[in-house]
């Protein structure tokens, strides 16, 4: 994977001459027949370069379809591990039948992306399923679902309500995406799809940022197409990703602090819950203009949300990226803020942005 300061996700439009293209076809098939099993096959030997673990189709129950994206089909299920009382939740992620060489080869390109990244706060690929048509691949995926529905479970409103979780409890878990995101910071890429429903929870509080939702239908009414393009997640995007194209880890901060918001208010609504999509971006409008700077409307202060966290939200909402934290310095003043965290960090030399910001960020 290629590291650059402003990385974008685009896929390559080739996958490159990893593999010859010369097959021994049957002269009883005809020729369309031929090619068709000369790519499959080219396909099948495709995944195997990954080398990644072959996962039999035999060991995954899919419990319920999640939804279908540019590549393919999501669905939640389960793999059986050593038996069959030894099971764990996953995601599958199914290619699509009729699916183009070029999106073929795209989806094993991002399988091979997601297969580089390795840290405790970012789901891992588990395996694929390439012995037979379609071929998958498997993502972890946590016992409590994703983040946007467990916290509207935990909404005192909601008539599904458990029970509440402290500021302690969300900036725990917040944390654990900021560290997530510290380590895209440190490898210089970019998610561009950061929020509540992109990321998982499982037992113990213990968060992942995860890559699957914009495939799944439940949150097709968070993505617009601008210009009739391509769906983009307009409501947690930064002014420059929109109006200049402009993909950064800054970014993903701008989009961490609508994370962040959806998280103190329960993901009761979406951000900006009261605009269309067209006055979202129209907002958002305002920040490329000088002249009408001062009229952008940042997101409503969340009940009960101390004053020195809702000025980072508002810190990585800033128009000009350098002056948004880096995902370092959010993790340092998250932790600091968390009780339980322990005392070395406190220890260490405070990070410039925490000191430019003392007046608010001093725990």
């Amino acid at each position: 994977m290629d590291s650059c300061n402003e990385y974008e996700y685009v896929l390559p439009t080739e996958f490159g001459k990893l593999l010859p293209r010369q097959f021994s076809p049957s002269r009883s098939m005809p020729p369309e027949s031929c090619q068709t099993l000369g790519r499959n096959r080219a396909i099948h030997l495709r995944f195997r370069e990954l080398g990644l673990p072959e996962i039999s189709r035999h060991r995954l129950n899919i419990l319920r379809n999640l939804g279908e994206g540019t590549f393919g089909t999501v669905f939640v299920g389960e793999l059986e591990k050593c038996g069959p009382a030894d099971r764990r939740l996953v995601v599958v992620k199914r290619m699509l039948r009729n699916a183009s060489e070029k999106d073929k080869l795209d989806f094993i390109e991002e399988i091979r992306l997601l297969s580089a990244l390795k840290d405790p706060n970012v789901t891992q690929v588990l395996g694929v399923s390439s012995e037979e048509d379609p071929c998958s691949v498997i993502l972890e995926f946590l016992e409590l679902g994703d983040l946007c529905q467990f916290l509207r479970q935990k909404d005192t409103t909601h008539p599904t309500y458990t029970e509440k979780l402290s500021l302690g409890d969300l900036l725990f878990m917040a944390g654990q995406i900021a560290s997530g995101m510290k380590y895209f910071e440190s490898r210089n890429i970019v998610h561009r799809d950061l929020a509540a429903r992109n990321c998982v929870v499982g037992r113990g509080l213990i968060v992942k940022i995860s890559h699957f939702a914009s495939d799944m239908d439940v949150y097709a009414s968070d993505y617009y197409r601008l210009d009739g393009k391509t769906p983009f997640p307009v409501r947690w995007m930064a002014w420059e990703s929109i109006f200049l194209g402009k993909f950064s880890t800054k970014s993903d901060v701008w989009a961490f602090g609508t994370l962040f918001w959806e998280m103190l208010c329960y993901c009761r609504h979406s951000p900006y819950h009261a605009l269309t999509n067209q006055d979202v971006v129209a907002n958002l409008q305002r920040l490329s203009i000088d002249e009408e700077i001062d009229f952008f409307e940042y997101l409503e202060k969340p009940p009960n949300c101390p004053r020195d966290i809702y000025q980072l939200l508002c810190d990585t909402w800033c128009r000009n990226d350098e002056e948004r934290p880096t995902f370092w310095e959010i993790h340092c003043f998250l932790s600091r803020k968390n009780p339980s965290f322990c005392t070395e960090l406190l220890n260490r030399t405070m990070p410039a942005y925490m000191e430019t910001h003392a007046p608010q960020y001093i725990v």
